[in-house]
């Protein structure tokens, strides 16, 4: 809740505010550049990330009101498109989404940037609220979140999606300070919150962060160190980011397709997602149902605790009761013959159906235990002296999920909550805002690089004879296809290093293809083994200013920020580029 008060006499002042874009849900933070130490936040929950547009794209209801929309008549008087999931398309690497009331594709990028400007509308009525000297968007620098495990593709795209709600101040915001990643902001809530346990994260400690909430488990590994020439305290990575798409939104999905659809019968489910995707449940009453179902397995799933395993949760399965024309003992007598043992359904009243918890914390300890207990056990392989793990998320809020990963790990981590788990990554954003050089360098997650063609050698490229071929321009044979290294896996990167490569030009133009892979000694880019991945490329152009006697161009990235930046240097004359990332 907000603490800080204010009076007619303030001015106006800059603010940093930050956006949390969740799969779930969306939250906002702030605080004022003259009183840093106080963020603030409307409430200690998020918003629901979903949305609701018209035929014209213009948003209806946003957040909690799309559950009012939904159940009230409006939506039979209008067309409208209603998003969910939102989050998890650009995981997926997908650029269409489709409305869950309709199967036409819409652009996500589109859907996004509603979002972020309602968003943005609620952070400066929340802003301006108590003030008499209003804050005005020049006033504000705004952060964005990402995971860290995502594709630069996906980042562009938020990037653009910001841009277009007006959040992204190109002249004067580095996109690499403008994005910030999601489990480092949950470290530095951590590492600011005067309630946490200072010793998990003490100058020379080890630690491990695990951001565990709705779409991704997204996890990455810090120590701090201290400049002792300037008494600096900083954050450096110590191992790539790892995670996957295994959040908690999946274990939802799964009891959907494990338990219900085995109830229900496939057909019977199917029927029920056509007529929602279709628009055409027939009354409010249905609407209602069907929203109170998808309601009631959230409270199974986040209800489960150290005392629940002999115990049931209820859940109304009145939204089948059109749909299928057996008897509901009968369905349920069909589904307990073929379920384990500790799932079957021994009570029910109707459509009514009390369902085991040990199903929930089977399917919690699949999805999100195991893979978490995967992801560590991969960094502890590699750094040694892990002293903490930190967890935020929404999950974490759940004692009984933490203690189950904890049971499965080495007796000698300390494991800690962050003290605002659902609000961490925010919060952690808005310190970012304050202080971009607190984090001091990540690594690098592959190896990196550049396609090449490279002189012809018959000992080293024998068995690529199909990639040879005669270059008139140099008047030898060359070999196509090589991937030639800017940077190496697990490689530190500092913050605002630029590493070089060079670019030799046949041309006065330029296609130079960036490729990236997790083998260390991949030679060929399409190698069907030692697999190499383009993930972007810049065009360059040297016009006029082309000389065959001088065909060196110099390549430069900058991998240690949020964001990749390329710039070209050609008779010494520096270019920024843009850089195209494939999809």
């Amino acid at each position: 809740m907000e603490r800080r008060s204010e009076t007619f006499s303030q001015l106006r002042e800059k603010v940093i505010c930050s956006i949390d874009f969740g799969t779930s849900g969306t939250a906002f933070t702030y605080a004022f550049i003259n009183s840093k130490d106080d963020i603030l936040s409307p409430e200690e929950t998020k918003e629901p990330t979903e949305i609701i547009l018209d035929s014209k794209m213009k948003c209806l209801a946003f957040g909690k009101e799309c559950r009012q929309f939904l159940s009230s008549g409006k939506k039979f008087k209008q067309k409208y498109y209603h998003f969910t999931d939102i989050k998890m398309r650009l995981y997926k690497n997908e650029r269409k989404i489709r409305a869950n009331n309709d199967n036409s594709n819409h652009d996500l990028q589109q859907v996004i940037s509603l979002i972020l400007l309602k968003v943005k509308e609620q952070a400066i009525k929340k802003i301006n609220e108590k003030r008499t000297i209003k804050i005005k968007d020049c006033d504000i620098e705004w952060k964005l979140t990402v995971p860290a495990i995502w594709r630069e593709k996906s980042k562009e795209i938020m990037i653009n999606a910001a841009k277009n709600a007006r959040i992204f101040n190109e002249k004067s915001d580095d996109k690499s300070l403008f994005l910030a990643l999601e489990p480092e902001c949950a470290a530095l809530d951590f590492i600011n919150e005067k309630s946490s346990d200072k010793d998990a994260v003490k100058i020379g400690n080890n630690y491990i962060v695990c951001d565990i909430g709705g779409g991704t488990i997204d996890i990455s590994t810090h120590t701090r160190k201290k400049n002792f020439i300037n008494k600096k305290i900083y954050i450096e990575e110590l191992y790539p980011p790892s995670g996957g798409n295994k959040g908690s939104t999946y274990i939802n999905k799964t009891f959907l397709e494990r338990v219900i659809k085995a109830i229900f019968g496939e057909d019977t489910f199917n029927e029920l997602l056509n007529k929602i995707k279709n628009n055409s449940l027939e009354e409010d009453e249905e609407y209602e149902d069907y929203m109170q179902f998808l309601e009631q397995i959230e409270d199974f799933k986040i209800g489960i605790n150290h005392n629940c395993s002999n115990d049931t949760k209820r859940i109304n399965c009145t939204i089948f009761k059109n749909f299928v024309n057996e008897d509901i003992s009968e369905l349920i007598e069909n589904y307990n013959s073929s379920c384990p043992e500790k799932w079957k359904i021994n009570r029910y009243n109707g459509f009514k159906i009390h369902f085991p918890y040990q199903i929930m914390i089977d399917l919690t300890r699949e999805i999100i235990v195991d893979n978490t207990v995967n992801y560590i056990y991969e960094i502890i392989d590699h750094v040694k002296n892990i002293n903490s793990i930190i967890y935020a998320g929404s999950v974490s809020k759940n004692s009984y999920v933490i203690s189950m990963i904890q049971n499965q790990l080495p007796n000698n981590i300390n494991h800690c909550v962050t003290p605002h788990p659902v609000l961490a990554v925010a919060r952690g954003a808005v310190m970012f805002g304050m202080d971009p050089l607190m984090i001091n360098s990540r690594v690098a997650r592959f190896n990196i690089g550049i396609r090449i063609s490279e002189n012809w050698n018959d000992l080293k490229h024998w068995k690529r004879k199909d990639l040879k071929y005669f270059c008139t321009i140099e008047n030898k044979y060359k070999c196509s296809n090589i991937f030639s290294p800017i940077i190496l896996k697990n490689k530190k990167l500092t913050i605002d290093n630029w590493v070089s490569k060079h670019y030799s030009l046949l041309d006065s133009n330029c296609n130079i293809a960036f490729m990236k892979t997790d083998y260390d000694d991949a030679l060929f880019t399409d190698d069907s083994v030692k697999q190499c991945e383009k993930f972007g490329e810049i065009k360059f152009d040297a016009g006029k200013e082309y000389d065959e006697s001088d065909k060196d161009l110099i390549v430069q990235l900058k991998l240690g920020g949020t964001f990749i930046d390329a710039k070209v240097i050609y008779k010494e004359v520096e270019q920024t580029m843009p850089l195209y990332f494939n999809d």
